[in-house]
């Protein structure tokens, strides 16, 4: 799912600066800020406020990275607050009480990433990273191109000496992870004008067969026990052939488009609601895996998410529309 983001991530980055969306790089870089941040600094800040109030299983791995780190904790300060270098987290540990980059982030004798307060906002490290350098790489073909033909010569190259299919370089490399990106813009800027001069965006059956087709193979995935990097090289590929088409189905699906507009403040806000669950069956309130377990995770979940999008991003969305190209 993250590295199938990563690839419409590109796809959308390539529309928006091809159609010249943005008079300048301040108005697109204010336009992404505004999109992550906001939502981002308000479920930390929350975050940071349970973790104060509540023992919760996060909360004690959080102080103790902290205690454990002392002067070296800065960094995880100040990615806790600007978001940049979260990705990079994920390769450091604590060994023999010094503070390293590591190829195992699970060797460590204190898990270093506990301390972030939003830990799966890790992706956002990566997807800022490919925001800096987008504006500079995709109007010129032959600039990503060979960007991509690098990553992917790369992510060879990794699997050869046996780290390219282990944890943390699978899919949390930047170097390895922009191969992804730049083919979610060979989707848009190859594959997209080949269906446009065939009509073929335009046949909604066919939009919808292809969009159906496609949730079959994600189903088909997940239930069949196959070969891993066969099963990712099956999903991705037909991801990016589709890319145009389940783009294209939803524009012109208002439930879709809802739907989508909540998948960011749901992403961000799970971590903590997952955390305060478990420790209300700590305090015997509720048995863990049951029912109302995983029910109140849902609708907890769902309801900080309507919470943000009503009251953060739908005021912030109309200071994004004044950086927009009317």
């Amino acid at each position: 799912a993250v590295q199938l983001f990563y690839v419409i991530s590109g796809y959308l980055m390539s529309l928006i600066l091809l159609s010249k969306s943005y008079d300048s790089l301040r108005a697109f870089y204010t336009n992404r800020f505004l999109r992550l941040f906001p939502i981002y600094w308000v479920v930390a800040i929350l975050t940071g406020c349970v973790y104060l109030v509540l023992s919760t299983p996060s909360s004690q791995a959080f102080w103790l990275v902290y205690k454990s780190l002392g002067a070296d904790s800065l960094w995880l300060i100040l990615t806790n607050i600007f978001l940049f270098g979260q990705d990079w987290i994920m390769f450091t540990a604590v060994e023999n009480g010094d503070f390293v980059l590591t190829s195992n982030f699970r060797n460590s004798e204190v898990p270093v990433w506990r301390g972030l307060l939003v830990p799966q906002a890790w992706t956002l490290g990566i997807e800022l990273s490919f925001y800096l350098i987008a504006p500079f790489i995709l109007r010129d073909k032959r600039r990503w191109i060979l960007l991509l033909a690098a990553s992917l010569l790369l992510r060879v190259y990794f699997i050869y000496i046996g780290l390219g299919t282990q944890d943390p370089f699978s899919y949390r490399f930047f170097p390895l992870e922009i191969a992804l990106f730049l083919l979610g813009t060979f989707s848009h800027q190859f594959i997209k004008p080949v269906f446009d001069s065939l009509g073929l965006a335009e046949n909604r059956s066919l939009v919808r067969f292809i969009t159906l087709s496609f949730i079959a193979i994600i189903l088909v995935c997940h239930l069949v026990d196959i070969n891993y990097l066969f099963k990712s090289l099956v999903l991705i590929g037909s991801f990016i052939l589709a890319l145009p088409l389940l783009a294209k189905f939803q524009q012109g699906s208002d439930l879709d488009d809802w739907i989508g507009s909540f998948s960011y403040p749901i992403y961000i806000c799970h971590w903590v609601v997952i955390d305060v669950t478990k420790y209300l069956v700590e305090q015997g309130v509720m048995s863990y895996g049951g029912t109302a377990f995983y029910l109140t995770i849902l609708f907890a979940t769902l309801g900080f998410a309507y919470l943000l999008e009503s009251t953060i991003s739908n005021r912030v969305e109309s200071l994004r529309a004044l950086y927009r190209r009317k």
